[in-house]
């Protein structure tokens, strides 16, 4: 869900410079590839099923495992409430 845009925008500017911040130390530091802010995005999700399952299948896991990895992380991310159902 967009966030409304205006006044409110300061509260979250600390915030902002954080993960600004964490960003840089990912990408630039730990050589991790940056996708962008997904914030608006359609279908955003905090697990991402097709780059998970691309991942592992690079990394020679089995469709088993895959599968078995794809349902354990989705399972409890929907427990502790952060994707839904």
């Amino acid at each position: 869900m967009a966030h409304p845009r205006g006044a409110a925008d300061t509260v979250g500017q600390p915030e902002r410079a954080t993960q600004n911040r964490v960003i840089a130390l990912f990408r630039d530091d730990l050589g991790y590839h940056y996708l962008g802010d997904w914030t608006d995005r359609d279908g955003n999700s905090n697990i991402e099923e097709g780059l998970l399952t691309a991942y592992l299948t690079r990394n020679a896991y089995t469709p088993e495992q895959i599968s078995s990895a794809d349902a354990w992380f989705l399972k409890r991310a929907r427990g502790a409430g952060i994707v839904e159902n």
